[in-house]
């Protein structure tokens, strides 16, 4: 029998091949139906905590093992790891539980053989009492190179704010589609399925949400009437709706709840909603159908490529390019380990590129809206004068158009946002705003 624990290996094993958490830990109930809501809970607790503390359980498993972790196999490392975590950080765990469960689970894999090993180690950690000092970047779960990024762009203070905001559960927030005087009805019929639902700081008609262990089951949801999205992301939309326009170009699309929040707030505008591969496409086409949006068009187009018919043919161009995701490592604790400086690099000279094309699609005195789910200077800003240095597109006073309790950011009066997580109730994003000249 497949236990919540033989689950949570198996996926930690498949992120270090490459696979990506939400994918993994979305697909969960699926994979396993037979699993009660507190197995798939213990499965979500045990993946993301000890993706979040990975470095902190390295450093510890380094001073009780003689073979450090970074030279373990996979599942050898990740089951240590995930022994390590319930000692660090689940006190209602028993000691003899955490050992037996996590040596039980080395014992199904092809690695049986080394289930003594990992008896042996954890064995000697529960003993262990003369711990080293840790340094402060494992203190923080933050890459060295990235904790001096942090420090040195938003400060000390800032930087130990966002590094808590990352660790823990995360708020998930919804937008109510459709007629809004339905929304109390849509509120009962939530707490119906023991869901809590509390009333988003911005934008209207958004909530954040807790008691779901799959929020695909909520009726709402299956039938289209309310859409998963960070209240940051949904500034986008909220944006789109407040520019106008009769047709919106989304060239970065997937999984389209841009698309879909700007096809709901511009009705008679026509919505292009795009990305580069068909799997990105399909994900796209299916959140799209499932919320019955019939002024969404799904074209598989790069954004790097040129599309001579759409030269100045956009009233409003979505650009959410790729990026770090720095942002966001509160929803996707992987991102930090594969992410470096030589990346940030590359991803910001990518951005450069498609900027330079998709600013072609936005007609005289239409708007371009650029934005990422990062917090670098180097994406963010970067990107923003870059923007404004090639090309004829001006920034755009956003003041009046956000949502009130943004309306006093300095930034706002160039064009511009920035949130940042354990300052802004909201992941960390960026949104520029620009218009071009007529």
């Amino acid at each position: 029998m497949i236990t919540a624990r033989d689950a949570a290996l198996s996926i930690l094993v498949k992120m270090e091949e490459g696979e990506k958490i939400g994918d993994l830990l979305n697909a969960l109930p699926d994979a396993h139906p037979a699993f009660k809501n507190e197995d798939i809970r213990l499965v979500r607790r045990l993946v993301k905590g000890t993706k979040e503390e990975q470095l902190y359980l390295d450093y510890l498993i380094d001073q009780v093992s003689k073979l450090p972790a970074e030279r373990m196999k996979p599942v050898i490392r990740n089951a240590l790891r995930m022994g390590f975590y319930q000692k660090a950080f689940m006190d209602r765990v028993p000691p003899r539980a955490a050992i037996y469960e996590t040596v039980a689970s080395v014992k199904k894999t092809r690695q049986k053989s080394l289930a003594g090993f990992v008896n042996g180690v954890l064995r000697s950690a529960y003993r262990k009492t003369d711990w080293a000092p840790v340094p402060e970047y494992i203190k923080l779960g933050l890459p060295e190179w990235m904790m001096k990024l942090f420090v040195k762009e938003f400060g000390e203070e800032n930087t130990a704010k966002m590094a808590a905001a990352f660790k823990g559960p995360q708020k998930v927030y919804i937008r109510f589609r459709g007629d809004a005087s339905l929304d109390g009805k849509r509120i009962e019929i939530l707490k119906a399925c023991g869901v809590d639902a509390e009333k988003a700081s911005f934008p209207e008609r958004a909530w954040s949400i807790s008691g779901s262990d799959d929020i695909r089951r909520i009726p709402l949801f299956a039938a289209g009437e309310m859409t998963v999205q960070d209240i940051s992301s949904m500034l986008v939309g909220y944006l789109a709706g407040k520019l106008g326009g009769e047709t919106v170009l989304d060239v970065c699309a997937a999984p389209g709840g841009k698309s879909l929040f700007a096809a709901d707030v511009l009705p008679d505008a026509m919505v292009l909603s795009c990305d580069k591969s068909d799997r990105k496409c399909a994900l796209i086409s299916e959140n799209t159908a499932r919320a019955g949006a019939p002024n969404i068009k799904v074209i598989c187009q790069d954004a790097a490529a040129f599309v001579p018919e759409w030269e100045e043919a956009m009233d409003i161009v979505i650009a959410d390019l790729p990026c770090s995701g720095l942002g966001v490592l509160g929803r996707k604790p992987d991102i930090k380990y594969n992410a470096s400086p030589s990346e940030i690099a590359q991803l910001a000279k990518l951005q450069r590129e498609i900027l330079d094309n998709v600013r072609k699609y936005v007609r005289p005195g239409g708007v371009l809206i650029y934005s990422t789910c990062t917090v670098t200077k180097e994406e963010n800003e970067g990107g923003r004068d870059y923007i404004l240095s090639h090309s004829s597109l001006v920034p755009e006073d956003i003041t009046p158009l956000l949502p009130e309790v943004l309306q006093s950011r300095e930034t706002a009066r160039e064009g511009y946002i920035r949130t940042l997580p354990g300052i802004d109730p909201c992941d960390g994003f960026f949104i520029s705003v620009f218009r071009k000249k007529i």
